[in-house]
């Protein structure tokens, strides 16, 4: 792997080369993708959601990017390590439109002594073309289409230092227009991007190097907390005698313990002899976003329920542009219990009775559901006479945009779920239901409903919820609880609901 890369061709000997005819160039033929909604580096065919940023910086170690032969034999690397600090962040101005921005430093590089060739040494350290892009959105499975597509003009500024291959001596804007795809298939995301780098070409002894095209295709498991995928790139020149190149790379992002801030790792190989393209390289990065990127400010107040509601007062939400990028709502409804009485017994002994206890074996006191203060509750347990009893939660689940995977914001909700269905025996037989609004075909909301319901069963049963204590299924639209006809009652019509089996 260490020759893999070549650079341009046969150079002359010193005698018919001089020393300060070095090549002038960006070498770097990696960026990373800084909205990173699907692949860490493939871009995405969808963008962020309206009016959301996300920031970060990595660290990016390269070895042998550039090496040189002579009469077919390697004379040596000119770069053989390079380490370069990206700092990159994107915004979405709308849910179609965003503007992306990445600066590579070239922090250290170093390589071998090939004056006696022609080719003097490269300063250490230096700037490399900072990158500004514009990407929209044309296709989106969140409005009913069947793929989401992209397409993205990124400007490669000539202010990099060229005595360390972070930029071109002669200056000139380097232009990537790149068309972008993708496609969930059940947990899994397959991303393409197809593109080209437009760029002043420059002489080398007989060689002529500049534009090229590109491609890159990811797969990802759309996991929580961690998201591998596994990337394929490739790069053919556009001019002749200049080889191509390709790489293979695995990586992976893990949220730290918080939804705002996720770690990531890439490492991977490069084959074939296109300059930029290293023997191999490793990135590690952080990035940050919101943690709730996608809800908006509550309703002032509720809209008017349609006749016969299946699920009265429900907890007001926030009103999102779009029905499959928000938050759902979760109310777990149980079978009928009576209400706790003077008689119930009282297994710790704090006052609150069993049936109505979050931890019916350790005391707490009554305002935090029986449960220690140290462990805040977000379930409720209601017991009522002539209505069935219910679970109510004081937060929402929340799913990745368009998706069915279960952000990390909400699992703390959901594990005291379970652990509230494991602590009380007699609630049983739940049954997870998935609801959508009327925004789009019947049958993507038949299926992103299902998904969903599917995804909160596996994740209770995952946390000790008896397999055969819950059963799922979608409804897509078929039970609204508020109107459709407007934005505020199609948000409350988003939920997932647990109910008993016994309840129609």
């Amino acid at each position: 792997m260490k020759n893999s890369l070549v650079a341009f061709g046969t150079l002359l000997l010193a005698t018919t080369l001089p020393a300060h005819a070095n090549p002038a160039f960006d070498l770097e033929q990696l960026s990373l993708d800084p909205a990173a909604v699907d692949s860490l580096i493939v871009s995405s065919g969808r963008t962020l959601p309206a009016r959301v940023l996300r920031l970060g910086v990595a660290t990016h170690g390269e070895k042998d990017p550039l090496v040189v032969r002579v009469n077919g034999a390697t004379a040596g690397a000119l770069i053989s390590a390079r380490l370069t600090t990206h700092l990159f962040g994107a915004f979405a101005l709308t849910d179609r439109l965003e503007i992306e921005a990445e600066i590579p430093l070239i922090a250290w590089q170093t390589g071998a002594d090939l004056s006696a060739f022609g080719v003097s040494t490269l300063e250490s350290s230096g700037l490399g073309n900072p990158l500004f892009a514009f990407r929209y959105g044309w296709l989106s499975t969140a409005r009913d289409s069947t793929l989401d597509l992209s397409t993205r003009l990124s400007l490669g500024l000539p202010i990099g230092s060229p005595a360390a291959l972070g930029g071109a001596a002669s200056g000139g804007l380097s232009v990537e227009p790149e068309v972008s795809v993708d496609r969930a298939f059940g947990p899994m995301m397959l991303s393409m991007d197809i593109g080209a780098r437009l760029r002043g070409t420059q002489t080398l002894d007989v060689r002529r190097f500049g534009n090229q095209f590109s491609a890159a295709a990811s797969a990802m498991i759309a996991t929580s907390p961690w998201r591998p995928e596994a990337i394929l790139r490739m790069g053919v020149p556009l001019t002749a005698n200049v080889p191509l190149g390709f790489e293979a790379l695995l990586g992976a992002r893990h949220d730290l313990g918080t939804p705002t801030l996720e770690a990531f790792a890439l490492a991977g190989a490069g084959l074939g002899q296109l300059p930029g393209v290293p023997a191999y390289r490793g990135i590690l990065g952080v990035a940050w976003r919101p943690a709730n990127e996608r809800a908006e400010t509550v309703p002032s107040a509720p809209p008017p329920p349609i006749s016969a509601p299946i699920c009265p007062e429900p907890k007001p939400v926030a009103a999102c542009p779009a029905a499959p990028d928000c938050p759902q709502p979760i109310v777990a409804l149980v079978k009928a219990v009576p209400p706790p009485n003077p008689d119930d017994k009282d297994s710790d002994g704090d006052g609150v009775p069993d049936v109505v206890d979050n931890c019916p074996n350790v005391p707490g006191p009554a305002e935090n559901h029986g449960c220690p203060v140290a462990q805040p509750q977000q379930v409720t347990i209601q017991r009522e006479r002539t209505i069935h009893s219910r679970i109510k939660l004081g937060a929402e689940v929340n799913f990745a945009n368009n998706r069915w995977t279960i952000e990390r914001s909400s699992f703390g909700i959901l594990n005291q779920l379970a652990e509230v269905i494991v602590a009380h025996p007699e609630l049983a037989h739940l049954r997870v239901e998935g609801h959508t609004d009327s925004v789009g075909t019947r049958q993507k909301n038949i299926q992103l409903s299902d998904h969903r319901a599917n995804a909160v069963r596996a994740y209770l049963e995952n946390h000790g919820v008896p397999k055969g204590h819950l059963t799922a299924k979608g409804y897509a639209d078929e039970r609204p609880i508020h109107s459709n006809e407007n934005e505020v009652g199609r948000a409350h019509n988003r939920r997932v609901e647990v109910v008993s089996e016994e309840e129609t």
